[in-house]
């Protein structure tokens, strides 16, 4: 007889197999497209994500959750459609080359799919007509639509960043001199 593997356990999916979703705060997305000024209201952090989520509220009352970049705080104001600073939302083609991006869209109108945990980051190398060349940390190229949007800025860090990159007979914080 023996026992059941903890391959088989998982592929059950009992409650120590289950991801517990009843605890994430919610999806992140964007708001449709337009030009306009958002708020953030709050800086959360989030069980499901890597990186910390900020709530953003725009001037209807509508709430959206988005990955909070380095250097954003409660109570800025983010900009949809305008290349100004770091937190905003705007199309891929009118980000200047070498910019740094994250919560890149893959298609027009898609939402946040890529560079969304912490410290993960792309930089637009190039452009040609429509299409927006992007070059993600490892080193990987691809072509973009120019329509397809992007938060200026890198995901900051969440709690127990640090300690997630040492070896586990070594989860002590590192002693900076």
């Amino acid at each position: 007889m023996g026992k059941t593997l903890i391959v088989q356990a998982r592929g059950k999916g009992g409650p120590r197999y289950r991801t517990p979703s009843h605890r994430f705060l919610g999806r992140v997305q964007y708001f449709p497209y337009g030009s306009f000024t958002a708020k953030v209201v709050d800086i959360m952090n989030d069980p499901g994500h890597f990186a910390p989520v900020m709530l953003v509220k725009d001037q209807n009352g509508r709430e959206v959750l988005h990955i909070a970049p380095e250097g954003i705080q409660a109570g800025d104001f983010i900009h949809y459609g305008q290349y100004s600073g770091i937190g905003n939302v705007v199309e891929i083609s009118k980000i200047p080359v070498g910019t740094r991006i994250s919560c890149i869209e893959t298609h027009p109108g898609s939402g946040p799919k890529l560079c969304r945990s912490s410290g993960v980051f792309a930089q637009v190398i190039g452009k040609s007509g429509n299409k927006v060349l992007v070059q993600f940390s490892s080193g990987a190229i691809r072509e973009f639509d120019g329509r397809c949007r992007a938060t200026i800025g890198i995901p900051a860090a969440g709690s127990g960043q640090a300690l997630a990159q040492l070896p586990r007979a070594r989860q002590v914080p590192p002693q900076f001199v």
